[in-house]
């Protein structure tokens, strides 16, 4: 506010401001299980949303399973396969299917503090240790949203302006949990016992004691056209088993900003509830990126696997946008992986155990996180500013295609492929509590 008339500036600075933290409980339930829908009333007030989480009690079992293992795999991320955001009957996030698969490539990418931080609620994430068959009433948590609710622009919502629901719809047994026998012997875990109970969600509310100006300065902006909120939105399209040699996948969309594509193989090796241990830099205890001595090995389950598969061969990779090429070479598996550590960002953890790094060779990359991904915004620009940096598609219907040439092994499983489009989406908010997307 240093641009501010001083007269003003005092003015601002003398308002008496509290923030308060709500917990809410879900509409018409107390427990969920796979497949259920979360439903969650936002307060009717000045939300700060960089506060909100999600929160519950897990609890697994054998139930009629054969499964000894019934364990959440990796973090909180992956228990929810897509988030939806409605307001007033209307959908403002319609949510991206398999938008835990989303979470898992941030996560596997990134340094987020997120992942330490959602990780040390799983007590004894380590298959070897055998306090990990199941989960007793775990506390957990959920504070790294997708869609709408986690990308918004600005942070600090006005609820009462539109009034907000959010569906938070808990993926199927066998797509977010690991199920296994004593012996190691992977199990569908889709008739195990698994139960949230005690759900709720928080978040901090803002109060401004102002004598009403702050309301009538919204209802003075409002009568002069709608507020405009940026937020991130996905698209996703996926394949069946590629072929020999190249392949094509191919998604076609009109917005007004595509920000970036994310092209992933995903292992036909597994089944989608096999435990996987994959090099990983953390720990269970500490500070982030704690380092793992004892040679334990982080654990997920098959079907958030992004690997090309044993015995195939990446050959290369190039997006197209109506013919346009991205990059403009084909990018064999090296340069694939320099593009989308650019894109990305580095897993940039320093060596563990036996000297093994985690993202920092192309032999994990191919095996434990083969994708490619390729931005067409603004190098660090500014959310707040409403910089539609990306390709302008709208009015034209924008045909995207990821090629991909791979060879695959004598008896060797072929991937399966997934392209995630990622679009800066604008919610209009008028009066009368009117809302609109433009896409």
């Amino acid at each position: 506010m240093s641009g501010l008339d001083p007269s003003l500036l005092f003015f601002f600075n003398s308002m008496a401001v509290s923030r308060q933290r709500f917990r809410v409980r879900p509409v018409g339930m107390d427990t969920a299980g796979p497949s259920d829908i979360i439903v969650v009333d936002l307060p009717n007030s000045l939300l700060d949303l960089d506060t909100a989480a999600l929160g519950w009690k897990l609890t697994t079992a054998k139930g009629a399973s054969d499964c000894d293992v019934v364990r959440l795999s990796q973090d909180t991320s992956s228990l929810f396969d897509s988030i939806q955001v409605e307001s007033a009957g209307y959908l403002v996030d319609p949510g991206c299917r398999q938008s835990n698969r989303l979470a898992q490539i941030a996560l596997d990418w990134t340094l987020a503090p997120g992942k330490q931080r959602l990780k040390s609620v799983l007590n004894g994430q380590y298959l070897d240790n055998q306090t990990w068959a199941t989960h007793t009433a775990e506390h957990m948590r959920l504070n790294d949203f997708s869609g709408f609710l986690g990308s918004c622009q600005p942070r600090k919502i006005d609820v009462s302006l539109m009034g907000l629901r959010v569906y938070f719809k808990v993926a199927d047994a066998n797509k977010a949990f690991i199920g296994m026998t004593n012996g190691n012997v992977a199990k569908d875990p889709t008739t195990a016992t698994i139960t949230l109970s005690n759900i709720h969600f928080y978040v901090d509310a803002i109060e401004i004691q102002d004598g009403g100006v702050y309301s009538a300065a919204i209802s003075r902006r409002l009568s002069s056209g709608p507020i405009e909120i940026p937020w991130r939105r996905h698209y996703l399209v996926q394949s069946g088993p590629v072929s020999n040699g190249y392949n094509s996948l191919l998604m076609n969309l009109s917005v007004q900003s595509l920000d970036y594509l994310i092209g992933v193989f995903l292992s036909g090796d597994k089944q989608p509830y096999e435990a996987v241990r994959y090099p990983s830099p953390y720990s269970t205890g500490g500070g982030s990126n704690v380092l793992i001595v004892d040679g334990s090995t982080d654990i997920k389950s098959g079907y958030f696997l992004h690997s090309i598969g044993a015995g195939n061969t990446w050959v290369d990779s190039q997006f197209s946008v109506n013919a346009v090429t991205y990059p403009s070479f084909t990018a064999d598996i090296a340069e694939s992986y320099d593009q989308t550590v650019q894109v990305l960002g580095k897993l940039k953890s320093p060596a563990y155990g036996g000297g093994k790094v985690w993202l920092d060779s192309l032999a994990n990359y191919r095996d434990y996180a083969a994708m490619h991904a390729v931005s067409f915004e603004f190098p660090n620009g500014n959310p707040e500013s409403r910089l539609k940096s990306g390709l302008n598609t709208l009015g034209n219907m924008a045909s995207l295609t990821w090629n991909t040439n791979t060879t695959l092994g004598v008896g060797a499983v072929p991937p399966s492929k997934l392209l995630f489009a990622g679009t800066t989406s604008i919610l209009r908010v008028g009066q009368h509590k009117s809302v609109e997307n433009v896409a």
